[in-house]
């Protein structure tokens, strides 16, 4: 059994992802079976809501604990914050181990941080120390590499699931394990997204488990979207720090060509209605 929460520790197991990604709740899974002495615990819960200034010079963690190096690494678990503003120089952090020998790496947690206060920004923070990113391999194996977690952040300027969805991965380009979006298990199936935006970072890869409509997709060169056979409809795209003309995009063109998107399945499409269309959501 591998590791699963906000990513998985795996190329293929892309149903097993479960929780909000808006407002999550559960822990890390611990990402092996049998008696729970012989695994290794999933990263826990933490709930932070303070009605002023959230002061975060601290490192606050749900990363999980690795104590049999014989076994799966488990997943990082979950970090909800609630506060009217957020500064300091601290950091966050819900990221998977990473994996040793023929052991799966442990996939990235969840993390949700909402902003209350008129106005208020990410600025005096910085969404850089904010991860959920999923564990690489010590052999550099990349089927035993996990995919990252999800980053949600929403400033006091945006409205409710409004705020904008990060899939930051480490970086390490051979890793072909892929965050489910969105998530579909344990009040994952709960979340509205139509408001939000997506930005795919550090050889992140999404891979859609439904339909999808929101707002903006940003990605950075080395991340990928699979559409296995889904559409994503959306107002705004950028790619490799490029807009994307309006228009529909399917297989054989160029955002398939130049890499950013795949369709494992077959028969998806990529939407992007422009920036001065109105979308109707019902």
């Amino acid at each position: 059994m591998i590791s699963y929460h906000g990513g998985i520790a795996s190329a293929s197991a892309t149903t097993l992802a479960y929780d909000s990604i808006l407002n999550p709740v559960y822990p890390g899974n611990n990402g092996q079976s049998g008696d729970a002495g012989n695994t290794n615990p999933g990263g826990g819960t933490v709930k932070v809501t303070v009605a002023g200034t959230f002061a975060h010079d601290g490192v606050a963690t749900v990363a999980p604990v690795t104590k049999k190096s014989y076994w799966n690494r488990a997943s990082g678990g979950t970090l909800n914050v609630t506060a009217a503003f957020l500064a300091g120089s601290g950091s966050m952090n819900a990221s998977g181990t990473g994996g040793s020998s023929t052991y799966y790496s442990g996939a990235g947690g969840r993390i949700a941080v909402r902003l209350t206060g008129a106005g208020a920004t990410f600025d005096a923070f910085g969404a850089a120390d904010i991860n959920a990113k999923g564990g690489t391999h010590s052999s550099g194996t990349a089927s035993l590499m996990a995919s990252a977690g999800t980053v949600n952040l929403q400033s006091g300027t945006q409205g409710e699931g409004a705020g904008t969805l990060i899939v930051r991965n480490t970086g390490h380009a051979s890793n072909t394990a892929f965050t489910p979006i969105p998530s579909t298990r344990w009040g994952g199936e709960n979340d509205v997204l139509d408001a939000a935006s997506l930005s795919i970072e550090a050889n992140g890869r999404v891979v859609l488990t439904a339909p999808l409509k929101m707002q903006q997709a940003t990605m950075e060169p080395g991340t990928v979207l699979d559409l296995a056979g889904k559409k994503l409809i959306l107002r705004d795209m950028t790619a490799d720090g490029a807009k994307v003309a309006p228009g529909t995009y399917s297989a054989g063109s160029t955002l398939f060509t130049d890499g950013f998107v795949t369709d494992s399945v077959g028969g998806g499409q990529v939407l992007v209605l422009g920036a001065g269309t109105v979308m109707v959501v019902r």
